[in-house]
């Protein structure tokens, strides 16, 4: 944030800033046009037209046309640079200001909800906590339940096949003593 003369954080960046991005805007402009003219004088000393014969002309001044080439270049850059750093501490301060002004919406409304809810949500949150734990030991009986069925059903099975068992045992002692009649 930046300061007013008083010495007070101001939400707004000065006018100097502005107006050194417009300085510095129109510094880039120039220098670009300045590094265009040069790079078309140096192509045109370069290579001859044919119909003008410029090689003479220019090739006497090729080192300020090379100079200025360098020189508009490396102030773009500078310029550049600083419209951008300038733009970052410009969009920096606007989403904090959008951020706090999002924080104080966010905590006017959820005041409002709690106005409007006030005692019936703490009743209902009681009532939601006390349901959960009726639910847990319902569904803990279930379980328990299913379990106990299931381990019936077990040792029911585990009984059935034995006498399974002792039946072919059976049916196969019978089978011997048939076998040993007919034999005898």
């Amino acid at each position: 944030m930046t300061k007013t003369k008083s010495g007070k954080p101001s939400a707004e960046p000065e006018l100097s800033d502005n107006k050194k991005d417009k300085l510095m805007t129109l510094l880039w402009k120039i220098s670009f046009v300045l590094f265009l003219i040069a790079i078309v004088c140096l192509f045109a000393g370069i290579y001859d037209l044919g119909f003008i014969n410029l090689t003479p002309v220019l090739s006497k001044y090729a080192a300020i046309f090379l100079g200025i080439k360098i020189l508009t270049g490396l102030s773009g850059a500078f310029a550049i640079s600083q419209i951008s750093s300038t733009n970052k501490e410009i969009s920096k301060q606007n989403s904090e200001l959008l951020s706090k002004k999002m924080e104080e919406k966010i905590a006017v409304v959820e005041g409002k909800v709690e106005e409007f809810l006030g005692e019936n949500y703490k009743k209902l949150n009681e009532e939601n906590s006390n349901l959960k734990v009726e639910f847990d030991q319902i569904k803990e009986n279930a379980n328990n339940k299913i379990i106990a069925e299931i381990q019936e059903l077990r040792n029911e099975n585990a009984d059935l096949r034995k006498k399974l068992d002792n039946r072919e045992t059976v049916n196969e002692e019978n089978l011997e003593q048939e076998d040993q009649l007919q034999v005898a």
